[in-house]
């Protein structure tokens, strides 16, 4: 029987080894005590989610700027990621539970701020300075609360009726900033810090996570049992172990504040106390694996922003401290402990956004944990009636199994509401308390330092930032598309949408046949949630625009302009002269 009978289809005949060949190899061999194997990676659908994953994380952290990394968190969704939205003003009853879990922070209330404002000499020091700034600060409640006239309260030029809550936050706002002007000139001689802070008034305070051990919602669970009847091999890939369709989820969290006022500076202040790798008092983070829908909040598709009131670059890039506006929770029509509840809710929201937006500039993330604690004041206030807070910020680590594992625990400390004054009188101010306002003058005199023998930006490069970047055309493109996706604009064309009718006709029981099969869940086409940032037709580059070394490229380099997401296309093409 003739061999050419049998087809022998992807082999190749491969010469044997000369004996220079063996000889070298045989040199190479280095003989081991113990046998090294490579590591056995598990197997399996979810077994590959979670490597691809965590690739992704690594990529994510080998950008060298601030911005590619906030970028990055935007490559795998064109249209946005559907985000639960938070902001500080929309506070469900019962939230503080959840706002605890969601952001892993243990909180601690008492008639005072027991850390690091318990020093003997900073109170003396804040005493002797509340004596003698009290008359300025009655001057400033008289002028803020009796003698200003405001445009809304006079007829002739009032060309709308402002409602009650518009009305108190224009009285907070004005009152707040006043009172900023008088402490920060009365207490720079003795402050020398106050010297070199930033004071940024209705500050755009925005933040992007995500939160792990929530239960997955009725869509989410249908869309998991269809998974795990796939016999198909070309969808295979898809499918779930019948096991997993329970499994908790990830949700994205986008939280949006609105701050009175911002206080700024170069360095950060000094931490209440040192992280701690086991914390007992995480163990006492309630647990509240609901549906976001079940708590009434919102999702929303929009891109992930994070910004702490500055872009990234700005040199005073901590936060000193903040004022917030409780006059939202007057009208709210629960008992006095539920408002203080809601309080300690919005306080804890924003402190703990504003923290991860300063550590994101310092490059860390959402699935990147920092190594050093930060540390902010927050005050809650309507003008008469003051909270403190005081947060430390000790992990971001929000996702999958750390919302309920992690040994960490934010810390936050935070007192019981007191008034400032009581009322304004025949021109006089009644009950000025002069405990309050040591507390705020606290607040001021707490100095930054900055911070020996740490490592500030760990994972950064030595160029931190789009603006350090040598080569001009990915330096201006990263910055343009990087402003352009945090405005947040709406694309011309928008999200396709997946109607209740169509659903039924076109998808479950195909009742319409000879209907026309333009959509992508009729054409086999991936959903538009499978669509990545990047995944667009290329930008045709006018003749005019190349340049001469352009032209005598090949046509696919030179006929399109070129793109550069994160991470890509990093150096200028060779021979272009740029």
């Amino acid at each position: 029987m003739s061999i050419a009978r049998f087809p022998f289809r992807g082999t190749k005949w491969v010469p044997p080894m000369s004996s220079v060949c063996s000889k070298r190899l045989s040199s190479a061999v280095v003989s081991v005590s113990e046998p090294q194997y490579p590591p056995i990676e598990a197997q399996g659908p979810l077994a590959e989610k979670l490597r691809r994953k965590e690739q992704w994380h690594k990529w994510l952290k080998s950008h060298d700027t601030v911005e590619e990394k906030l970028y990055e968190l935007n490559m795998p969704k064109y249209y946005g990621w559907e985000a639960v939205s938070l902001n500080g003003k929309t506070v469900p009853y019962n939230f503080l539970p959840w706002v605890q879990f969601a952001t892993r922070t243990h909180i601690e209330v008492n008639d005072d701020i027991k850390p690091i404002y318990s020093d003997a000499s900073l109170d003396s020091k804040a005493s002797e300075l509340a004596s003698k700034l009290k008359s300025q600060v009655e001057e400033t409640i008289l002028f803020e609360y009796h003698y200003l006239r405001r445009r809304h309260e006079l007829s002739v030029t009032s060309t709308k009726t402002l409602s009650k809550l518009e009305t108190e936050d224009i009285y907070t706002k004005s009152f707040v900033d006043h009172l900023n002007r008088v402490l920060v000139s009365g207490l720079v001689s003795e402050a020398k810090h106050l010297n070199a802070i930033t004071v940024v008034p209705d500050p755009r305070v925005e933040a992007f996570w995500f939160l792990g051990g929530i239960n997955p919602s009725k869509k989410k669970l249908d869309e998991r049992k269809s998974r795990t009847k796939m016999t198909n091999l070309n969808v295979r890939k898809s499918f779930l172990d019948p096991s997993l369709v329970d499994g908790p989820v990830n949700e994205p969290i986008q939280f949006c504040g609105e701050s009175i006022l911002q206080l700024q500076s170069r360095y950060p202040l000094p931490s209440a106390e040192d992280i701690m790798e086991e914390d007992p008092r995480a163990k006492d983070i309630p647990h509240v694996p609901y549906e976001p829908k079940s708590l009434y909040l919102d999702k929303k598709f929009r891109h992930a922003t994070t910004i702490p009131g500055f872009w990234p670059g700005e040199p005073h890039e901590f936060g000193l401290m903040s004022f917030l506006s409780s006059n939202f929770l007057e009208s709210r029509p629960f008992d006095l402990e539920e408002r203080l509840e809601g309080a300690h809710s919005v306080a804890i929201l924003s402190s703990f956004s504003w923290l991860l937006g300063q550590a994101c500039y310092q490059g860390f993330s959402t699935f990147h944990d920092v190594t050093y604690p930060l540390l902010t004041q927050t005050a809650v206030t309507n003008g008469r009636d003051w909270s403190f807070y005081l947060y430390q910020l000790n992990t971001t680590l929000l996702h999958t199994k750390n919302s309920t594992e992690s040994p960490r625990c934010n810390l936050c400390w935070a007192s019981k509401p007191a008034s400032l004054f009581e009322s304004v009188n025949e021109g006089r101010v009644i009950g000025l308390n002069e405990d309050v306002l040591k507390q705020i003058i606290k607040m001021y005199l707490l100095e930054p330092r900055e911070r020996t023998g740490v490592e500030m930006k760990p994972y950064l490069s030595d160029k931190p930032y789009i603006a350090n970047i040598d080569f001009e055309e990915r330096r201006i493109w990263l910055e343009g598309h990087y402003k352009y996706l945090t405005s947040n604009r709406p694309r011309v064309q928008e999200k396709p949408e997946l109607y209740a009718w169509e659903y039924i006709y076109k998808v479950k029981f195909h009742d319409m046949p000879y209907a026309k099969k333009t959509q992508w869940f009729t054409t086999q086409q991936p959903p538009p949630d499978a669509r990545r940032l990047d995944d667009h037709p290329k930008i045709h580059k006018p003749n005019a625009l190349r340049t001469e070394a352009e032209k005598k490229l090949d046509k696919t380099l030179s006929r399109f302009e070129r793109t550069f997401y994160p991470g890509t296309n990093k150096n200028p093409i060779v021979g272009t002269g740029k």
